[in-house]
């Protein structure tokens, strides 16, 4: 009988959260044993980061009603990861290799100091950079562009490379913003899309267009967004063939957003490609007028060097 009953919950896993998952079965089957399953299905291939709609909507109203501006660490991320899970595609499949899996899982046992059964997927998804044995994809604080916004009062944002959506959350928590999101990666456009629905948001335009030929037909008096930071991180299995290729395809992106109603531009970049994001903006009259580490500051504990890793928020304007 309780094999038949494993086979249910475990088909389960797929569908519904941790907390669902023991309000279940519940009652039904001892807690040891639903705590067992579960972390043996978890430890196989069910690597998948849910949350409930509560937790997600309790985000939600945090985002709106609070400011932590641009020391925030980016750890509001329980709506992306829900509606955007090839976030961790390269992560699950790393964990195929049980090898690997053996080292990532001994890892956090070490350094959390808990048992696998109490540790969760997200840990071990994160473990991956944690550890440094891969570097995964980054977050962004929504309250990074929220910051932004309120100094420069914004009032229509275009982000031609919109990403996971974490700066839609940012920018759509201020009611007086219109955000216009654009992505060339099919699958992230339609998380986001996900994310606009469940979250009731009417304060956004969602596109998918490929943004170095994407001409806008709408109007914003900002531009905000966080470029590809060149073959650093792989979108949608695209990749730079070399720098000049990556220059080219960001200048003209800027051509193809650029208007004379643009009085703000906001670049968030790594430090190493600054110039290249920088120079089509300036050569088109603008003048960088800041440039500020986001976040925390970090160190990662496998680098050997002191070195700031943070990114870095660019911020241009018309002179007048």
């Amino acid at each position: 009988m309780n094999n038949e009953v494993k086979d249910i919950f475990l088909s389960h896993t797929r569908k519904l959260n941790k907390q669902q998952l023991f309000e279940l079965y519940k009652g039904a089957v001892p807690q040891s044993t639903l705590y067992k399953w579960y972390s043996e299905v978890n430890l196989k291939d069910n690597f998948f980061v849910n949350y409930s709609i509560k937790a997600m909507t309790d985000e939600w109203e945090r985002l709106k009603h609070i400011n932590r501006g641009y020391t925030a660490s980016p750890a509001t991320n329980k709506i992306i990861l829900h509606h955007q899970q090839h976030f961790y595609d390269n992560e699950r499949q790393l964990l195929r290799d049980p090898e690997i899996k053996r080292k990532l899982l001994l890892n956090r046992q070490k350094y959390l100091g808990r048992d696998a059964t109490n540790i969760s997927v997200r840990e071990i998804l994160l473990g991956f950079k944690v550890s440094g044995m891969y570097r995964g994809f980054s977050h962004f604080s929504p309250f990074w562009i929220k910051q932004f916004l309120i100094e420069n009062n914004c009032k229509k944002v275009y982000d031609p490379t919109g990403g996971w959506g974490h700066r839609l959350l940012g920018a759509c928590s201020l009611s007086h913003v219109h955000y216009y999101y654009n992505d060339f990666w099919r699958e992230s456009v339609e998380g986001v899309q996900a994310i606009k629905k469940i979250l009731n948001i009417t304060n956004c335009d969602i596109s998918n267009y490929r943004s170095e030929k994407f001409i806008p037909n709408f109007t914003f008096d900002t531009v905000f967004t966080c470029p590809p930071y060149y073959n650093k991180e792989i979108y949608s299995n695209t990749i730079f063939k070399d720098v000049r290729d990556f220059i080219d395809w960001w200048a003209n992106t800027v051509n193809c957003f650029m208007r004379p109603d643009i009085n703000t531009i906001g670049i968030c970049i790594d430090i190493e490609n600054v110039d290249y994001i920088s120079k089509p903006i300036l050569d088109r009259g603008f003048d960088l007028k800041s440039t500020r580490a986001l976040g925390p500051k970090r160190k990662m504990h496998y680098l050997k060097t002191n070195k700031d890793t943070r990114d870095l928020l660019l911020t241009f304007s018309r002179p007048y």
